[in-house]
């Protein structure tokens, strides 16, 4: 896949896979800027996102302007501190990331539907769950829109243009909008994706 090539070219100024460019070369830990996709949409990587302290780490939001932002700000007011409100956070971290549908963990989901089921109906709450601020579903009016969040759709979308009302909108912190300015073709934003979703296909092989 040229996924990883077009990575190193065009996100690793910003973002980092692992720590690296996407082929495997470090680079300055002081000049990461945006979040490590390594894993993006993943389990892992939600639990980290949606941890008050690790948020505003440089594997995450450290870099950004979004330090100050509302998301930062709500996990700073809302740490879980019982054993209910902990299972609940991980109930929120199994449904969104079930949100991308990915294909390394479509067995997880499936043995975990109940605890997804519970972290939906957190996250369609508009008192106090995440339909409060972000447009979900059928509930909800803010962004970034979590329907599909993490979805190869979703991701195609956000780079094509993260400046759209469904995504950051004017908020914004200095992603380029790779489809919409034409820096990217729709098959290279699809092959990034599917590279970081480990779900790009290999070429078939020629016998000899």
């Amino acid at each position: 896949t040229q996924g990883p090539r077009l990575f190193s070219r065009n996100c690793a100024s910003c973002h980092r896979f692992d720590g690296h460019d996407g082929l495997g070369y470090p680079l300055p830990v002081d000049s990461i800027s945006a979040s490590d996709l390594k894993d993006f949409a993943a389990r892992s990587w939600v639990r980290t996102f949606l941890d008050a302290d690790s948020i505003l780490s440089r594997k995450h939001w450290g870099g950004t302007i979004h330090t100050e932002g509302d998301m930062a700000g709500w996990l700073g007011d809302h740490q879980p501190e019982t054993d209910e409100q902990k299972a609940t956070r991980e109930n929120v971290v199994l449904a969104l990331s079930a949100q991308a549908q990915l294909a390394s963990q479509s067995t997880l989901d499936q043995r975990d539907s109940a605890r997804i089921a519970a972290g939906l109906t957190f996250m369609r709450n508009t008192d106090y769950g995440c339909a409060q601020c972000h447009k979900f579903q059928d509930v909800g009016t803010d962004s970034p829109e979590l329907t599909g969040w993490g979805s190869r759709e979703w991701m195609i979308a956000f780079i094509n243009d993260p400046e759209h009302p469904r995504f950051f909108g004017r908020d914004n912190d200095r992603m380029p909008s790779f489809g919409k300015e034409k820096s990217l073709s729709d098959k290279e934003i699809a092959m990034v994706v599917d590279w970081l979703r480990k779900e790009w296909r290999m070429p078939p092989t020629t016998r000899r």
